[in-house]
């Protein structure tokens, strides 16, 4: 066998193992991808507890950096989750996760103890690995922001 025989079996070794590296490299970063769901429900149930809770202060703390430029605010969050006759909080029910990024969107309805809901999208940004409420809207049927959300 020639030297450059050698050489070129070397060379096509090393390219099938960068592109094997390449393809478990893609492989890890879906899988961290599916990981940040549980982590996106914790905080949602953290902000469903907030909200109970009715406490400006603490959601204060779980409000992204970004969230006033949305015209959100603890109270407007609050006086939002609290309108059309609610007086009880019991929780979001029929949460849809879409995230992509740093950016996740929840689809879910804002139960009350008798029952009724109503269908809002909740924001959230993730900021130094933590996932924070950018804002809580009325559901629309629009798509995901382009640089949002993707799961």
């Amino acid at each position: 066998m020639s030297e450059s025989s050698i050489r070129m079996k070397k060379l096509l070794l090393v390219v099938v193992l960068l592109a094997g590296f390449g393809f478990y490299g893609c492989e890890f970063k879906k899988n961290i991808s599916r990981e940040e769901i549980p982590i996106i429900k914790e905080s949602i149930a953290a902000f469903e507890s907030v909200l109970r809770a009715r406490s400006t202060v603490y959601l204060d703390s779980i409000l992204s950096s970004d969230a006033a430029e949305q015209g959100t605010t603890s109270q407007s969050i609050l006086d939002f989750v609290y309108s059309d006759g609610l007086t009880e909080f019991t929780g979001f029910t029929q949460k849809q996760i879409l995230f992509r990024g740093d950016d996740a969107r929840v689809d879910c309805k804002i139960t009350a103890p008798d029952g009724s809901t109503r269908d809002v999208t909740i924001t959230l940004r993730k900021e130094n690995e933590v996932w924070l409420i950018k804002k809580i809207e009325p559901h629309t049927v629009d798509a995901i922001e382009s640089d949002s959300t993707d799961s």
